[in-house]
């Protein structure tokens, strides 16, 4: 459950950032890395159900995602692969 976030008045100081507010911006940072890095598993667990002989419809389903979403992701992941990448590598 998300904590209530203190009032406006409490996180600023001017022009300046409070350390309240600089540990919730390294909080939203460490966030990001994790989404980033679980969006490129998910992205490598698609590609390989995929090549595991899934379909783009079945895997899609799975995923919560359209068929066509799943088609550009397994194209992505193909011209990664192509271009020497690791699948969800940036």
């Amino acid at each position: 459950m998300p904590r209530k976030l203190p009032s406006r008045k409490h996180r600023t100081n001017g022009e300046h950032t409070t350390d309240v507010a600089q540990s919730d911006l390294r909080r939203v940072r460490r966030c990001l890395e994790r989404l980033e890095e679980a969006r490129a598993d998910f992205e490598a667990s698609i590609l390989a159900a995929y090549v595991s002989g899934e379909s783009y419809r079945d895997i899609a389903e799975w995923a919560k995602l359209s068929h066509q979403r799943i088609a550009q992701i397994v194209k992505k992941g193909a011209d990664d692969y192509k271009r020497g990448k690791s699948p969800g590598q940036e």
